[in-house]
């Protein structure tokens, strides 16, 4: 079947779309949950962008920026957190030439643990949401202190959550992820 003109040029103007993704940490005074991505994608068995690597809580648009963000944590948790607010903004990374996303990243202090365990045994019984990262680590504020240069905290970063070798370190590391790491680390969290 032979597509149209038209039909070309709604798919390319599609694919310019801006489409908003909205992310955040879960912190308290003395550490923050961190989600670790998983190595591979779960919807296809590939290598993904930043595979193995720290993460925000979150992806694309589920309803409202918090509904999506409380699904996300949900999902990407495995059911063990739950989110209640946003109290924060850290970062937003507006489109660029090679990028149509704008990434909103948040911080909240407003969230529990369910009291579900994390459950490494039934993974492959898990739906590919579940198994979107491959665990959770509490990071402690106290390691950052009086850290200023990005490099430093995302090498502390890395070494507290064990990724340094990441298959998706490289890119990790020039990531809006890892921007918005930094700043909510240096200039966020120490007043919380």
């Amino acid at each position: 079947m032979f597509t149209t003109i038209r039909d070309n040029a709604k798919k390319a103007k599609n694919r310019c779309k801006k489409r908003p993704k909205s992310y955040v940490i879960l912190c308290n005074s003395e550490y923050m949950i961190v989600p670790i991505k998983a190595d591979m994608n779960p919807y296809n068995g590939n290598f993904w962008f930043a595979g193995g690597t720290p993460q925000f809580f979150g992806g694309s648009p589920q309803g409202d920026q918090l509904q999506t963000m409380q699904q996300e944590v949900r999902e990407e948790s495995r059911e063990t957190l739950r989110l209640d607010t946003i109290n924060g903004q850290v970062y937003t990374a507006e489109p660029s030439d090679i990028d149509n996303n704008t990434y909103s990243f948040s911080y909240s202090l407003n969230w529990d643990r369910t009291g579900t365990p994390w459950n490494d045994d039934v993974q492959e019984q898990l739906p590919p949401n579940q198994r979107e990262m491959q665990r959770l680590v509490s990071v402690q504020r106290n390691i950052f202190a009086g850290r200023t240069d990005p490099n430093e905290i995302i090498g502390i970063l890395v070494n507290e959550t064990n990724t340094v070798f990441a298959p998706g370190s490289n890119v990790f590391n020039t990531s809006h992820t890892a921007t918005a790491f930094v700043i909510f680390i240096r200039d966020i969290w120490p007043n919380l």
